[in-house]
């Protein structure tokens, strides 16, 4: 039997929160009809799979974190789900002087450590100078010289585009960013990250300290990662 409900509202009973339907329904909204979501309002599909979308980003993990660490991890965020992604960061060190350095990770997790990382990452800094950071069999890339660790700076900021990393093949990452160096001086960076081996799928990522001791350990960071929704 079929019916209609007509009201202005719907309240839950009791408390602060209700359910729509049970598992297995679909509700649709027709033609013509309007969800006008109000301004401050949350949708949260968090969990949930997106369909019909043409284009867009997919928030589907991150960290923030102001516990100082030798590594900052962000694992299985990468998945057949999405062909592309991109990830935002900020990183800061413990002390200034201190490198930041970045490696996939497997599903398992693990790190990718092998020597398989070609980059070459290139700028200039404010004072017209020019800068690199660059290898063809890194087991780390080395994204920057040392960091100036005042928050007031930025730390290392920056985006990521990363192609096909699921896949086995080749994984392709675009990076620019910035960061203060140990002199305070500003070095804006761009380039091109490859991870040559195949055969294995990439699930994760990590920015970790790199001259080995408690003082060259990651301070805070703020990272998050979106799939790019194909159009």
């Amino acid at each position: 039997m079929s019916s209609e409900i007509k009201a202005d509202k719907w309240s839950p009973a009791s408390g602060t929160a209700g359910t729509i339907g049970d598992n297995g329904d679909t509700f649709t909204v027709p033609s013509g009809v309007t969800l006008d979501v109000a301004s401050g309002a949350t949708l949260d599909a968090t969990g949930a799979t997106v369909t019909g979308i043409s284009g867009g980003l997919v928030y589907v993990g991150g960290l923030v974190s102001t516990s100082a660490s030798a590594y900052y991890q962000v694992d299985n965020v990468f998945t057949s789900t999405y062909s592309r992604y991109l990830v935002t960061f900020r990183v800061i060190p413990v002390t200034t002087g201190a490198g930041i350095g970045f490696n996939f990770r497997t599903a398992a997790p693990g790190t990718l450590d092998a020597s398989e990382y070609e980059y070459s990452l290139n700028g200039f800094d404010s004072s017209n100078s020019s800068t690199f950071r660059d290898n063809t069999a890194g087991t780390i890339v080395d994204f920057t010289h040392g960091v100036n660790n005042d928050t007031s700076r930025g730390g290392m900021t920056g985006i990521m585009y990363v192609s096909e990393p699921d896949s086995g093949t080749r994984c392709v990452v675009n990076a620019n960013y910035m960061y203060p160096n140990d002199s305070a001086v500003l070095r804006t960076m761009i380039g091109s990250i490859t991870y040559k081996a195949t055969g294995t799928a990439i699930a994760g990522f990590q920015f970790a300290g790199t001259g080995g001791t408690a003082n060259d350990n990651i301070a805070q960071g703020r990272i998050r990662v979106y799939g790019i929704v194909d159009s």
